[in-house]
């Protein structure tokens, strides 16, 4: 196969956790590329929503819950509101453990529960429980990047599929399977307290690192990341968001001449703005003076860009692989506010 030459478009959640071991079942699949590439499927996802973060479904202690797919956060966690409804007991969270996001610090609790996902199930799992809602009403809450990093995850959002591969033989781009036109870009696999998908883009030629933040709805470029490029937003907000912090953060919208990942370039792009961490402060021990916590994303890279493109993190080759399937790559849409689906358990 051969890299997607320069593809010009229209425009229009951290910390480390240790190893997790878990039971699998592995389905081969045949690269078409190599008679020798295996591709040994462990797990896919049904996708139950159609816009903003990738929604699952899953099971607390037996019960039907969601669960958002979130690259973007280090730590696969429970919400507040979620444990206290399915009634778990709490007890204080590790000590010496903050979390922040955007929008600031958060809460930490700790739970324990017998947890189901994609067909895997983890009894006796500790699970953090965080205190501020980040994904909507109805989501229990994230799967992260301390699970999804011990495989090659593609998101097919299209075919509403999040699949989790060990590639087995494979070299190079033998691991596209679905097309010989793709484009690609390298993947820095983050330090120990930022986001671990980091790539880098080209914002108006300049270079700013993003995350791939799959918990994010849309794409958002920081005010500083938006003065690298040239660009000086709007004093104006036109929207808010928010993340795992308390704190709602105003939103505006610029225009970049050019954004590029991977050599796909996008002319005129409108890109959301904001300074998602200025709440992310630290306090050192022996100081009164609060600094900004270091080694955060100039941008986050969305789930409005995951749906616009087949996508494959390559996390044994630290490469991005991706495909453009079509529609706007940014979402500057209003939020969406309805919940999905309740769980249904069928009568025995």
């Amino acid at each position: 196969m051969a890299p997607l030459g320069p593809n010009v478009l229209s425009g229009v959640g951290r910390f480390a956790a240790a190893w997790l071991c878990l039971p699998f079942v592995t389905a081969a699949m045949s690269g078409p590329a190599h008679a020798a590439c295996q591709l040994e499927q462990d797990a896919q996802f049904q996708v139950v929503n159609g816009r903003g973060p990738p929604v699952v479904r899953g099971k607390i202690d037996g019960k039907d819950v969601f669960f958002a797919i979130d690259t973007g956060d280090s730590i696969t966690s429970l919400e507040m509101a979620a444990a206290e409804r399915l009634g778990l007991p709490l007890v204080s969270g590790p000590a010496g453990l903050h979390m922040y996001g955007v929008g600031g610090e958060v809460q930490v609790r700790e739970t324990t529960v017998d947890l189901e996902l994609g067909g895997f199930k983890l009894p006796g799992k500790k699970m953090l429980v965080i205190g501020q809602s980040q994904h909507g009403v109805g989501v229990a809450g994230l799967m992260g990047w301390d699970l999804l990093q011990h495989w090659d995850v593609e998101f097919d959002l299209a075919d509403h599929a999040i699949r989790l591969f060990k590639p087995k033989d494979c070299k190079g781009d033998e691991v596209v399977y679905w097309s010989s036109a793709y484009s690609k870009a390298p993947l820095q696999l983050g330090s120990t307290y930022a986001p671990k998908v980091l790539v880098d883009v080209l914002l108006n030629g300049r270079k700013v690192q993003a995350t791939i933040d799959s918990g994010a709805t849309v794409s958002i470029v920081t005010r500083a990341a938006a003065g690298r490029g040239g660009v000086t937003p709007s004093a104006k907000a036109d929207g808010k968001t928010f993340g795992l912090g308390p704190t709602v953060i105003p939103v505006s919208t610029a225009v970049f001449d050019t954004f590029s990942v991977g050599g796909e370039e996008i002319q005129n792009a409108r890109i959301k703005v904001a300074d998602m961490f200025s709440k992310d402060l630290v306090t050192p021990t022996g100081s009164n003076l609060s600094r900004q916590v270091e080694d955060l994303p100039l941008m986050l890279l969305g789930a409005d860009f995951l749906r616009s493109h087949r996508v494959l993190i390559a996390t044994d080759q630290s490469t991005l692989y991706f495909t453009y399937n079509g529609g706007p790559v940014f979402d500057l849409s209003p939020p969406q506010v309805a919940p999905p689906p309740a769980p249904q358990t069928k009568d025995k």
